[in-house]
């Protein structure tokens, strides 16, 4: 019998019981699920007879002598796919997570740093959250006075990073002002979004046309391409970062392999390929490893250049994660627009 062949009943029957897994962990028996308002009108027998067809389909299975059932792998696999309800929502959290993004002068660096602190804390799991700078693009080069003598040139990037640095004019000329705004503004013309690890060949590209629009081609080549674009905004493509929040929260889970997740949060940490053979549902991807007893569960979200991993046990909450993962990426689609 496949998926498609249970009966109404018997996919109720799946969700509930993984539903109630999750929360009591502990079998779930036929009785049990027949003292519920949800299955009062079916006798303790018909839910036994659902049980025991979904436990030779594969879903369900007996664990140990209880007389009660857990669900498998491929249970859990149906619940992603088609059983799983939307979840309702959370305003404690959601104003926790709103408030991280109300400060303006917070880099989204900062902001998932942040969020994945009080995501962690309130699934109790551990989360990994990683960041790859060579998707790294350049959103906008800024030219701010400081004084007579200083300018200051900011890079801005699409994760909010912000290199900064400084120009000394020796000799302050209306030339030179002149020089540095008509090439800052050509430069974000030809440079907008531009991935950083192709700066150099567009900066190549554009010489000839800098070299038409200002007086000191040598000054403007020194003190912003060479020295800022070429040298402080490539150097960000050797860097990868990782970090990973509440691993001890592993331990407090029976039973689960505690050694393979930490060997994945490893792995993962290293940018090691991530096996993506796994449940997609909407921006979350759900990868199942393993059976109940020492099985567990990641769930990842891909938001740019930042992914965010959740590691757990099989009986996780799906839909809870689904829902943070859904409103992270909301809020930092519209970050990264502005």
């Amino acid at each position: 019998m496949s998926k498609h062949d249970l009966n109404d009943r018997q996919r109720k029957i799946l969700k509930v019981v993984i539903d109630k897994h999750a929360i009591e962990n502990k079998t779930i028996s036929s009785l049990s699920l027949a003292k519920t308002s949800e299955f009062s009108e079916w006798s303790s027998a018909t839910i036994r007879n659902d049980m025991a067809v979904l436990e030779e389909c594969g879903y369900l299975k007996k664990e140990y002598y209880s007389s009660g059932k857990i669900p498998t792998q491929r249970g859990y696999q149906l619940y992603i796919e088609s059983l799983m309800d939307e979840y309702p929502g959370h305003q404690e959290i959601k104003n926790k997570l709103l408030n991280k993004f109300s400060s303006r002068n917070t880099t989204i660096d900062e902001i998932l740093d942040e969020c994945a602190v009080i995501i962690s804390n309130f699934l109790n799991l551990p989360i990994l959250l990683t960041k790859n700078i060579g998707e790294e693009r350049l959103r906008k080069i800024d030219l701010v006075n400081i004084n007579e003598k200083y300018r200051l040139i900011l890079l801005i990037t699409s994760s909010g990073e912000i290199i900064k640095d400084f120009v000394c004019l020796e000799e302050v000329s209306e030339q030179k002002e002149q020089d540095l705004l008509a090439a800052i503004r050509l430069l974000n013309e030809q440079l907008y979004n531009c991935p950083v690890s192709q700066i150099s060949q567009k900066l190549d590209e554009a010489k000839e046309q800098i070299k038409r629009v200002v007086y000191s081609f040598e000054f403007i080549y020194e003190v912003i391409i060479s020295r800022i674009l070429l040298n402080k905004l490539n150097s960000i493509q050797e860097k990868v970062s990782s970090k990973v929040y509440n691993v001890k929260a592993i331990a407090e889970y029976e039973n689960i392999n505690a050694p393979a997740i930490l060997d994945l949060l490893d792995k993962y940490s290293t940018f090691a390929p991530i096996n993506y053979n796994c449940l997609k549902t909407g921006k979350t991807l759900f990868n199942l490893r393993g059976e109940s007893d020492e099985g567990f569960a990641i769930a990842v979200t891909d938001m740019g250049i930042h992914k965010l991993f959740v590691f757990g046990p099989l009986r996780m909450n799906y839909s809870l994660i689904k829902y943070l993962f859904d409103f992270l990426n909301e809020k930092i689609q519209i970050l990264q627009k502005i």
